[in-house]
Formats: C-alpha cells, structure tokens, sequence
C-alpha cells in the first residue's frame, strides 16, 4: 500500500513517539501548519520537507519524499535499536523544552495582563493630575473675600 507523504509525517511523529507540538518546535514548522499536513488538507512544500529532514538527519529523505525504502537512513538501520533508543531520549528533551515553552507563554500571558493594568493605571493618574491642575486653576480665578 502507497502511502502519502502526510501520512509518513504522522508516522514519523508516531514512530519518535512525540507530539504534533514538539515535531513543530523541532522543525520550525508552526504547529497549524503541522495538523493541516496530518490532516490531509495541504501537502507540504519543499521547504517544510527540507526543514523535516535538517531536524532529522536520519530518517531517509527518498522514504520521506517519495515512500520508497525504510524509514531510517541505512546507518541508522543496521545500527538499530540503539539509536531508536537515543533518539526517543533525545525527544524527552524535546519535552522539557515544550514544557518551558507553556511555562514562558503562560508568564507572558501574565505580564500582559499587568502591562495592561500598568497602563491604565498610568492613564487615571493622568487624569486625576488634569483635574488636580483644573481646580488649582478654578480656585486662583476665585475672589478672595475678606481681604
């Protein structure tokens, strides 16, 4: 059975045994565009499939590109289970930087809400010294009675 090369990306996530969202940070590819390519709605272009075979140099670009041959790069096959093994391991990596990536875009989601708050804050001092000038204004055009 022929397979499309949509589908050897999803097996290639499946097989690293990594999500959508680490392949998309391992690659450079967004995230969206990832999900567009499983589901079959775009097939990627020559850059994305160049930017697939840099993150991955041992996975076989003829089996990428056109489905011919094994997954893996003949070193990594006769190598074996040793480097299947490092490679996953190198993917918990990828892991722990997925997690620092949703920690920082949740700190930065914070910091905008404060920045916000920051700048409204500034903008009713703002106003409140306008009014304080307005009525120092108001009160010098004032009589003074009783001198």
């Amino acid at each position: 059975m022929e397979t499309t090369v949509n589908e050897r990306i999803k097996q290639l996530i499946d097989f690293l045994k990594i999500t959508d969202r680490q392949f998309s940070i391992k690659t450079g590819i967004p995230q969206t565009t990832i999900s567009t390519y499983i589901k079959r709605k775009s097939e990627p272009g020559s850059a994305a499939l160049s930017l697939i075979l840099k993150a991955f140099p041992t996975i076989s670009a003829k089996w990428l590109l056109v489905g011919d041959g094994e997954m893996l790069t003949e070193n990594e096959v006769q190598i074996g289970e040793n480097s299947i093994a490092a490679a996953r391991a190198m993917n918990n990596l990828t892991g722990w930087e997925d997690k620092m990536i949703d920690r920082i875009t949740e700190q930065a989601a914070k910091l905008a809400i404060k920045d916000k708050e920051i700048e409204l804050l500034q903008e009713k001092i703002r106003a409140l010294e306008e009014n304080k000038n307005g009525y120092r204004n108001v009160a010098e055009t004032v009589p003074k009675y009783g001198k």
